[in-house]
């Protein structure tokens, strides 16, 4: 029988407790991380940690934040210049909040689930939980990330909730133009370059 409990703050929970029940020894789902990101106070977020309980133990939990994003940097740039006069009278013109349930300044997500049990079912759980947060908070768009391919048979029954799969920023490419590490190197400017030598240097002796 399983029992859903949101936290308003990571210290509200027994470390140890958290640990225990987080998965693959993921710096980022771990306690420690999460309590660094919540007292960082990033921008206007606000931090949850829907938690399933079995017996009054965690046996899984996720961290979901909500957070103000504005949309106007996704427009062309005439249309944000446009945008930025209007708000002058609607100061929030295509600010959204956004609920994001992840692990908050990395790439990987934040549900750990056990593998002895259904995870689809406890995901079902949370993906319920965070919706149910996203309505009190008045946030419009849910978001569930970062996964991967090999996750799917697990998260696909987010699917079945509404939820669509959608590539994590596909057109990313960083082209180097360098042949190697050395004419990387020689391409900065003499004292960027010293630095960066300088600092190896010192990486080294360490």
């Amino acid at each position: 029988m399983y029992t859903t409990k949101v936290f308003l703050s990571i210290s509200d929970i027994d470390a140890a407790d958290w640990d225990a029940a987080s998965t693959d020894n993921s710096l980022a789902r771990s306690h420690a991380y999460l309590r660094a990101v919540e007292e960082a106070s990033i921008n206007d977020a606000a931090y949850f940690y829907p938690v399933v309980l079995q017996n009054g133990k965690p046996i899984a939990h996720c961290c979901v934040y909500t957070i103000s994003t504005d949309f106007r940097q996704m427009l062309p740039r005439p249309l944000q210049s446009i945008v930025s006069y209007l708000r002058r009278f609607w100061p929030r013109l295509f600010v959204v909040r956004v609920t994001e349930c992840c692990s908050p300044l990395v790439a990987d997500h934040s549900i750990s689930t056990p593998d002895d049990v259904s995870r689809a079912e406890l995901i079902a759980l949370l993906a319920q939980t965070i919706e149910d947060l996203a309505k009190e908070q008045n946030s419009p768009l849910v978001v569930i990330r970062d996964f991967l391919e090999s996750d799917r048979p697990a998260f696909d029954v987010l699917c079945s909730r509404g939820f669509n799969v959608v590539s994590n920023m596909p057109l990313a490419r960083i082209k180097v133009r360098w042949e190697s590490y050395e004419k990387y190197l020689q391409s900065m400017r003499s004292r960027y370059r010293k630095d960066v030598k300088r600092r190896l240097k010192r990486a080294e002796r360490t």
